[in-house]
């Protein structure tokens, strides 16, 4: 019996030191600059004009999450905590082209989600946001890392 107790002892002592648990570390933060970002679905800024977004130069910070337990890194995760900065709207004349407006915009106006699109960390490489896709019509905006 005290074998059979020392087992159960030694299982869950072993389930307990292996539980998975979340590290997101404050010195992984990183904020980016992206210029140009490409930008979609906007086409609800008029219905008067052609609209267009051209040039934009925005800042996006993100962290690096893990998930581990006390043998190895279980996850590794890049989140997202915000984006900032400012695009431009160009307002054109249906018929002529002809810029009748510009406007810039605060991207941090607009509640967005975000979407990840692969982010792999190879040994001996780094990783870093390549570019951003912004979609207004369901405000999520894809971040692509660059694959080394």
């Amino acid at each position: 019996m005290n074998i059979k107790l020392n087992k159960i002892i030694n299982e869950e002592l072993e389930r307990v030191i292996n539980q998975p648990f979340g590290v997101e570390p404050d010195d992984l933060i990183f904020k980016q600059q992206i210029v140009n970002s490409s930008f979609f679905n906007y086409d609800n800024f008029s219905k008067n004009y052609d609209v267009d977004v051209i040039q934009s130069n925005i800042f996006i910070t993100w962290h690096i999450a893990f998930l581990i337990n006390a043998n190895s890194i279980i996850k590794f995760e890049p989140k997202i905590d915000k984006v900032e900065g400012l695009y431009r709207v160009d307002f054109r004349d249906k018929q002529t082209d002809e810029l009748v407006q510009q406007t810039d915009k605060n991207i941090s106006d607009l509640p967005w989600k975000f979407d990840i699109v692969d982010a792999i960390l190879h040994i001996g490489e780094g990783l870093y946001i390549e570019e951003l896709n912004f979609d207004f019509s369901k405000n999520i905006c894809s971040v692509s890392f660059f694959e080394a």
